[in-house]
Order: C-alpha cells, then structure tokens, then sequence
C-alpha cells in the first residue's frame, strides 16, 4: 500500500437509491481493501484486522469475515481516503488530487457552495491554479503537519453529506453551531437534531453527532463581556488564551458566568497552576469522596445499627456522566454498629495510604490507544452531610462556632430562654458599606449599626498552618480537648486528610452539603409559617428571647385579664384555616411521573401539618411551590437562591444576603446555622463549579435501587454483556431462574413443618388449645434488642419458572409488633421480653421466609398486674426431638411429606415491593382447578412473550 489510488469515491457510495441494496462497485471496493490490508506488516502483528466501519471507527481488532459485515452495514468511517491505519501512507500528489475531484459532483457539475469556499482558499493563496508546484526542484515530499490539517479540513469543506447534497460537513456544522448561539438550546437537542438528520440522510456518515465533533471543526475565541479584548494566543507574542479575566476591565472571561462543570470552577484551575506536571496529562483523574451513615433496618429500633460507606467518583468526564450511577465507586464500608465520629480517619488510613500511591503515580493500560501509561490521582474534595462534615474535617460543627467558613469571626450568640444558638444579624457585613440595612437601628437588634466586613476565607496553606500541630487520631488515638475550644477555634483533631500532599492546595477541600442545608431550611420555614405545634420556631419561649435583643413591641408576649400571658399572631404566620387550605392544595397537587414523590401522603389535613417529606421533596417545594403556598401572606418573601440554576454567582450571593435581610423580622430562633450557611454556598459554588456534582443526591438513591432492583436483576442477568466482541451472559441456571421472578399462581397453606416446629396462620389457630402462629427473628446486635417478634397470618409456597427441577420457596406473611421502646421491652435483670400486642410495625417488609424463623408463643400477665395490662411475654421454644449445639444450623427445611391444604392455586397481584402484595382467594384445588390452571399459564406466557417458555401450571397435588 505504498501508492494509493487516486479515485476511491466508492467508499462513500454504498448503497442503491431508494433500494437500499448494495452497489457492485463498493463490495468490489470493500474485497480489494481486506486482501491489500491482510497483506500488510500491521495486520500480522496485531493479529486481525482493525475494523474501519463508522462504529468501529478502527478501534477493535476483528477477524476479515467480520469486518467485512461491518463494511456492508456501516459504511467507512468518514474521510478514510487514505488507509493510514492499515499501513498506507499518505502521498501529496494523491491527497491533492482526491481533493479537488472530491470538490466535483458525481454528474460532473460543480457544487456552487464548495467552489466558492475552493475559490476563497485560491485567492487568498494568490494562485490561479490549485495547488501549484514548485518548478524550483523536482523532489517530491509529504506535506507538513500544518498543511495536512488544512488538507483535511479543505476535504471535508468539499464533501457532500451525500450525493446531490448541497452541504458539506464544515458548513452543516457551522450551521447546527449558529443553531446552538441563536436560541441557546442545549448540548442534548444538537445530538438529538443530528442523529435525526443522520436517520434521514441516505448516507449515514459525513453530520457530526454531538456538540463536541461539531466544535471541533471550527474554532472559538472568547470575548470580553464589554469587548475589551480576545482571549486567544498567537505568535507574535500575544498569551492571552490563559486567561480568567480581562486584563482591562477584570470582568471574568465567560459571557454569562455559567459553570458547567467543576472544571469551570476557580478550584480546578487554581490546582493546575500549582501543580503544572498534574495538569499537563489530561488522564490524569480528578477524584470526589462522599461519606454517609444510614440504617442497616428499616425500622424503629431503640438502639440502630450504624454503617457507614465511603465512595469516590471521577470528575474527568462529561457533565452529563459525572456523577452517574456507574462511576461511583465503594471504597471502603465501615461496619457499625455505633457512629466512628473523630475516629472514623482509622478506617480511612488505607484509603489515603491508596490516594498517596497513586498521586505518586501508578501504571495504568488506556483501552482507546493501546498503551501503557503513568497516570495520577488527586482528591480533590469531600462530599458530606453537616455532621459528616465535622468527623472528616476535623471543626466542630456544634456551638457558636459551628461555621467552617466565618471560624473565629462567627456572630452566632446564645438565646437565653430558647438555649440554642443564633445566628441572627450576622448577615450585615457581608453587604456593601453604603447598603441601608447596615445602621438600621430598629429593624435588628436594638440599638446597634454593624460596620464590619465580611470575614476573609483562609487559603489552604492559612489552614495548614493552624491545624499542623494538632493530635492525629491514628498516631494518638481518642485526642484531648485542644486549648480554645469553643472559644476561638473549634478544632477537634488533626484530620487525616492533611497527609496527603497536596491537600493544603485545595481551595475547597470539604463541601457543604445543598441538599441538607435546604431541606433543613425548608422545614423551618414551613412549620413556622404553617404554624406547627412542636416544630414551629416561633413559641414562647422565642417571644420572650425577641424583648431582649429586638424592638418589636407588636410581637412580644401579652397578658389577658386574667393574668395569663399569651402570643400575639404574626404576618408572617398563617391562620389555622389558611393552613389547612395549603393543605388541601397540597393533597390534590399532581405532578409529572418522576418529578416528585407523592406529596398527599405526607399531608395531615386535620391537623394542618406536612409530615416525612424526602430532601428531594423540600427541593421542588422550595424551587417552584413555596412562593405559590404561601402566596396569602402579606410578604411571603422566604426562598433560598437557587445555586445550581446558573446564575452569576455576584448576583446570586447579594440575593442569598437580602433574602436573609428580609426574613429579619421572623424569631431569632429561626436562625440556626443551616439559616446562615445560604450566605457562603455562592463562594463554594465559585470554586467548586455547579452545586449538582457536590450534592448528596446521587449518593441517596438507595430507595430507588430498591424499588426498581427486580427489574435491574433481571436485566443483568438475561442480558448478553459484549466483552472482547463476545457476548457473554449469566450462565448460572440458579440465578436465571430467580431472575424470571416467582409465578403468579402460588398455594397457600394453613399448617406447615419447618425447622422442626409445627406453624399454623393465625386464624387457623382460633378455637384451638394450642396456639402455633407466633414467630421470631434474631436481629445482629446481642442482648436481642433489635430481635422482631410477630404473628402469621398466611403461608405462601411461590414456585419459580425453570427447566431443570422444581423450584419452591415458602414464605410466612406476618404481622410485626412495635420493635421500638414504645413497643418492645427487655428486663435487664431476668431477660423477659415484653411485647405490647397492640402496637404493630408496618414499615417492615411482611415476607419472611419460612426457615429463618423460631417459633414463639406470647403469654399475658395476671390481671392483678394493671402496669402491664396490654403487654405479653414473648417465650421461645425448641423443636421437639432437636439437641441445641455449637454447630451452625445449616439453612435448610425440615419439614413432613403430609401437609394438610386450603387454597391450592391463588391469584396475586403483581407488585414491585413485596410488602404491597396482597392476596386474594380464587378457588380450591379440585375436580375443576384445571381451568384456574390454564388461565394463569396462558397470562403468563402472554406478559413474557420475550421471554423462554416455561410450564406455568401447576399439578401437585397432596
């Protein structure tokens, strides 16, 4: 392949108009390519052929019979003239010649477009022909690198998208970049619009298929907002393309101060002009961490087990892949069952000993360009709650220094009857000087004109500083109160993060958490607005603390006639019809399927109040309903600036400060520090970039993966996954079984032999001597204080579809008591177990299964007894026959071939969450269960028609 032949037009003319079928030219074309290629070097030493179909796009290593396939159904990828990655090298006088017949029409007239841009490129050259050789010397030579890229720009300015086709591939993308700056439609509609165009053309190569190919081609100088100056570099000594700000008027470089992406962040930048051997090698990866607690059980427990799991995801990705589900990555699971607090950095010590190595750096393999290759690491923040925030940072996130942000220059002071902390008025010095709320004498605090600045935000060298000399958990183990606690620093330890190396160069090194700062800030805004008993933050106490530092006569504490004090009502509260009018708003609100939760079932008309709504909930109450809901108050001001809408971070943190100003005359218990933090989350978003990627939401979506795991399982399962150009699936036949779920005729049973214990439901039970339906389940703590105790009510036998032997699983529906304190109690002295038989649990999955249970029978008390009147002692039994011993029990059941029937085929509702699935009786197993039988097989082969036959009836019979 050392001279490549000048006319390769069929590589691009595929297929037969308004046929679809082949043309003779391109399967000739595509047979003389392989035989040319697999008689190349390169072919040999890589042992297959690389594939140059549009997909493939030369990146996988086939065999020929395949690539061949992919040729018919694909096409080349576009401007492949010249077979480079098949050992052919690149000729002048060819490419030359490609190009300029590349410019003419397939009938032989010009394309009136590309001449014009040919002509543009002759005159500016000053030549009359194209290209003119030299007369000069006869010796030929390869362009340079320079005029091979004008080369190639020139060939696409001059290629049709197809034949006929008036556009090329420049101007359709200088057409679809005009589209993008004229109505500022997003990146996604661009990919959208060109895969339809590319779904409509009869060529499927030549449009570029995102934002990102599209910009490629041209190219982008930023401007000064005012038109100061060019962003850009060249060679006479301009270095402005570096840039953040305009050297004349320092007005930031973006036109409209939208951050995108953390990359977009002052942070990201601030590192690379630090560390400039980081920056250079763009693999170089970009790492978050996220820390959070949650509740091994769902479920009331007095004393909950507590597990914690660490997580680090990459910001070297597109914004619309940061953050994604699958590049979140489980790095550590710290088991509880109490809180780690300040000694969580223990757990964390082989994490950072991990990040140290590979910031040194560590050999990596790049699977796009085949090569090996050293690639680092950096950490660049963490991700957490508040009080998450205080066990990796090291501050204190309690008192009246709680604020990692303002630290010794916090306002926040103590209220004397409420005794919580506030940070009412410290919100003044953060507006200019001239701004009129800062000697306003009557509206805050009494007496009093705040001149102060605002408190500067220490650097990361600034913070090395004072922490340096600090104890360290893992060197002294539980560390000392340090000296100034409380007082003018609220450092608790040395944090283990400080022994990474470049820690001290992060200008945000800990986030404070959006999500939490407005679901906290929502709910104090609401119940003090719906007035909620309990929750609200105006109460008496509040009432009585407003005399002491306000002047605001109309609000304080009156006295009746009869001596008795009482709480004047308040603009910014509404009456208790009012609040049960938003209440009903709130109930009949409907909302777009994953847009929210269901709020109605949060609603409590009858008393007026909201209860158990999700962070996600608060978000699109406060983004969108807030001002709506409380629209009959006679300033119903109450917001929190929305950060992640983009908005100039100047303008968004003068709004946050004046929307604090504003809600100034609501109780100075109202703010808290979750009320005070809104004043530094545009700060963070200047450094951090858009507050999306350093939020808790993406890290709390356990729920979701709950409710919708069936189906994942069976995706995964049944799915080929393609490694290596091979399809490969889950060949266990266990799991793919499990993963075709239970089918939905199933038996139920009265009596059943299990583990050794006989069991009966609870209404079989009734009228009996015996009592059989109580069961037990062991928690994971020791001294059974997160043990359940409950009652059955049905016994389920489901039966999986399968090919092999039966399968068969046989569930108990229970009924759970209260595991809580209210409904649970242990004698600490004789070991009795209490359990008040009128109080259930029913957040607690219903479904157990049959051999996982003890049997247990509930004995009440004497009558005399009248503080035990409601409660039973739960007394475990043993199997009969059965010698207690050391070995672990293996899981299997134990039960008798004779078991006595009730209602041999059921009908289920099919359900997503198990504890929804109620059943209902359709009829009794006898001479006529043979149509029930045929009804349930034909139902099911008709939902799961993709699916592998299976024999859904069911015969057995007892």
């Amino acid at each position: 392949m050392d001279h490549p032949p000048s006319n390769r037009a069929w590589m691009y003319d595929r297929c037969l108009r308004g046929r679809g079928a082949l043309k003779e030219s391109f399967v000739l074309g595509v047979e003389e390519f392989i035989i040319k290629a697999c008689e190349q070097e390169r072919y040999r030493r890589d042992g297959g052929l690389r594939c140059p179909c549009l997909k493939c796009d030369c990146t996988k290593i086939l065999n020929e019979r395949v690539v061949k396939v992919h040729l018919y159904k694909n096409g080349f990828k576009p401007n492949n003239f010249i077979w480079e990655d098949h050992g052919e090298t690149m000729v002048e006088t060819n490419l030359v010649n490609d190009v300029t017949s590349r410019g003419m029409e397939t009938e032989g007239e010009p394309n009136e477009q590309v001449m014009t841009m040919e002509n543009m490129v002759y005159d500016a050259l000053m030549q009359t022909q194209p290209f003119q050789a030299s007369n000069s010397s006869n010796m030929e030579e390869a362009p340079n690198e320079e005029t091979q890229r004008f080369y190639k720009l020139l060939l696409e300015a001059n290629t049709p998208l197809y034949e006929g086709a008036l556009d090329s591939t420049l101007s359709m993308c200088v057409r679809l970049l005009a589209c993008k700056s004229n109505w500022n439609v997003p990146n996604q509609f661009l990919y959208f619009f060109a895969k339809m165009l590319l779904d409509a053309t009869p060529i499927k190569s030549g449009l570029p298929k995102t934002y990102y190919d599209a910009k490629k081609i041209s190219q982008r100088i930023d401007c000064c907002v005012d038109g100061c100056m060019l962003f850009y570099d060249n060679e006479y000594g301009k270095n402005d393309g570096a840039l953040v700000e305009c050297k004349f008027c320092g007005k930031p470089r973006s036109s409209n101060g939208v951050l995108h992406h953390p990359f977009d962040g002052e942070a990201w930048k601030h590192f690379d002009r630090v560390h400039l051997d980081f920056a250079i090698e763009p693999r170089n990866a970009r790492l978050g961490l996220c820390s959070d607690g949650f509740n091994l059980y769902v479920q009331a427990s007095n004393i909950p087990y507590s597990c914690w799991l660490v997580i680090v995801t990459p910001y070297n990705l597109p914004p619309d892949m940061c953050m994604s589900k699958q590049y979140m990555f489980l790095t550590c699971l710290i088991p509880g069952p109490w809180n780690p607090k300040v000694g969580i950095d223990v757990s964390l010590e082989p994490l950072i000993d991990d990040l140290k190595k590979v910031w040194s750096g560590v050999l990596t393999y790049n699977i796009s360009r085949r090569q090996n290759f050293i690639m680092r690491a950096m950490l660049m923040w963490t991700i957490n709650d508040f009080p998450a925030y205080g066990m990796l940072s090291g501050w204190s996130t309690h008192g009246k220094l709680a604020c990692p942000h303002c630290i010794e220059h916090s306002k926040g002071f103590r209220l004397y009857h409420r005794r919580k902390n506030s940070w009412f008025d410290s919100h003044q010095r953060f507006l200019r000087n001239e701004h009129a709320f800062r000697r306003n004498r009557k509206a805050f605090k009494k007496g009093e004109v705040d001149m102060e600045h605002a408190p500067p935000y220490l650097m990361g060298t600034e913070v090395w500083n004072r922490v340096n000399g600090y104890p360290k958990v893992t060197e002294n183990g539980a560390p000392p109160r340090i000296d100034g606690y409380g007082e003018w620093h609220n450092w608790t330890k040395k944090s283990i993060f400080w022994n990474l190396p470049y820690w001290k160069d992060n200008l945000l090194r800990h986030n404070l958490d959006f999500m939490h700062i407005e679901k906290n800030f929502f709910d104090n805004i609401f119940n003090t607005v719906m007035n909620v008993s309990g929750k609200s933050k105006d109460n008496e106490k509040a009432r009585m603390d407003l005399g002491l530092h306000c002047r605001r006569k109309d609000l304080e504490l009156k006295t009746h006639s009869n001596g008795k004090m009482f709480k004047p009502k308040a603009n910014y509260t509404l009456s208790v019809d009012q609040s049960k009018q938003v209440c009903h708003w709130l109930k009949d609100l409907r909302m777009p399927d994953g847009y929210s939760s269901n709020l109605s079932r949060c609603v409590d008309v009858n008393r007026g109040k909201v209860i158990g709504m999700k962070s996600h909930d608060c978000h699109v109450f406060m983004e969108c309903l807030l001002p709506i809901a409380f629209s009959s108050l006679p300033t119903h001001r109450f917001m929190l600036y929305n950060i992640e809408r983009g908005r100039p971070l100047e303008d968004g943190r003068k709004h946050s400060i004046h929307s604090l100003q504003d809600g100034e005359n609501i109780p100075l218990s109202f703010f808290d520090c979750m009320e005070h933090f809104p004043i530094h989350l545009p700060y963070e978003a200047k450094l951090g970039g858009p507050v999306k990627y350093r939020w808790m939401y993406p890290f709390e979506s356990s729920a979701y993966i709950h409710a919708n795991f069936p189906m994942w399982f069976k995706k995964k399962v049944r799915l080929p996954i393609i490694i290596h150009d091979e399809p490969l699936s889950v060949r266990n036949q266990h799991l793919r079984d499990l993963s075709l779920a239970p089918l939905r005729c199933v038996k139920e049973w009265h009596t059943y032999f299990v583990n050794g214990y006989k069991f009966h439901t609870h209404a079989w039970s009734q009228g009996k001597r015996t009592i059989n339906s109580g069961v037990h389940v062991k928690g994971l703590i020791e001294g059974a204080k997160d043990d359940f105790y409950g009652v059955i009510k049905h016994i389920y036998e489901l039966e999986y579809n399968t090919s092999t032997i039966e399968k068969k699983i046989v569930l108990f529906y229970c009924d759970w008591f209260d595991p809580s304190r209210t409904g649970t109690r242990v004698d600490s002295k004789y070991g009795i177990m209490d359990i008040r038989m009128d109080k259930r649990y029913v957040l607690f999955d219903p479904f157990i299964i049959a051999h996982n249970v003890e049997q247990v029978y509930y004995v009440p008390y004497p009558a005399s007894r009248t503080d035990k009147r409601g409660w039973c002692v739960a007394i475990k039994t043993k199997p009969r026959g059965h010698i207690d011993s050391n070995e672990i029990k293996a899981e299997v059941p134990h039960q008798m071939e004779e078991m006595s029937h009730v209602n041999d085929i059921i009908e289920v509702e099919e359900k997503s969450v198990l504890k929804k699935w109620t059943p209902s009786v359709e009829g009794y197993m006898d001479e006529e269960t043979s149509e029930s039988e045929e009804e349930c097989s034909e139902e099911g082969q008709s939902e799961d028609e993709d699916e592998d036959s299976f024999n859904t009836s069911t015969s057995e019979e007892s």
